[in-house]
């Protein structure tokens, strides 16, 4: 099973491409402890009820282990608490309020050098944008209006607000030149909304509307491109 992580964008324009976004690990499955008895049984060769009361045993025995301040060292990984907050001055006493206990996980050399061989993919790499659908506000399809906003639905639509190569455009429906960017209000995987705020003398006619998204293997430096024609009306 493939780890995915999600990037999350910064709302400040001004930083650089290289910060611009964090990630954050995506939980492909959590497993329950009568999977990871069944998982454990399938790979190690335990019986299954055998393999749920061991696991039932350890996770007891851990919680027990912790609450009287103990350190838990399992070979791969470790387990012991660490207390956050502040206290006041070398005498304070715990605060609830301002401080609390929470179990800290430190992973052991066998266990970092099996992570530092994996290599996390981005689950918004999923391949190049499909418009399903172009509905103008006020439910006109396949027409974009100046100052009314655009509906679109489809797959691999998620676009980046402040990325320079990524957007929306009006194009020439025969050479497909750029001709005006749209703004991006808001996207997911599936739906696209933007907006395309005047005409800067663009007659009304059809054109093709690009759409460049984050889809595609995220190596590439070129963007993925969706077009489809489109009737504009001032």
């Amino acid at each position: 099973m493939e780890i995915r992580f999600r990037t999350i964008e910064s709302a400040i324009p001004k930083l650089s491409e290289s910060a611009r976004c964090t990630a954050r690990i995506v939980n492909n499955a959590i497993l329950r402890p009568d999977e990871i008895a069944n998982e454990i049984s399938a790979q190690y060769g335990i019986e299954g009820a055998k393999a749920k009361y061991l696991i039932d045993v350890v996770s007891s025995y851990t919680v027990r282990a912790l609450s009287e301040g103990k350190k838990l060292d399992f070979g791969p990984y470790s387990v012991g608490l660490t207390l956050k907050g502040t206290v006041a001055g070398a005498n304070g006493a715990f605060d609830p309020e301002k401080n609390s206990l929470s179990a800290v996980l430190t992973l052991g050399k066998e266990a970092k050098e099996a992570l530092s061989r994996l290599r996390p993919v981005n689950e918004r790499s999923g391949g190049s944008p499909v418009i399903r659908s172009i509905i103008t506000e006020g439910g006109e399809e396949g027409v974009v209006r100046f100052g009314f906003k655009v509906f679109i639905s489809g797959l691999n639509l998620e676009t980046s607000a402040t990325n320079p190569d990524e957007g929306i455009w009006l194009c020439d429906a025969k050479d497909g030149r750029r001709l005006i960017k749209g703004r991006v209000l808001q996207s997911t995987s599936t739906t696209f909304d933007g907006i395309f705020d005047g005409p800067d003398g663009l007659p009304p006619d059809k054109y093709r509307l690009e759409l460049t998204s984050r889809g595609g293997n995220p190596a590439q430096p070129t963007p993925s491109k969706c077009f489809r024609i489109v009737q504009v009306l001032a």
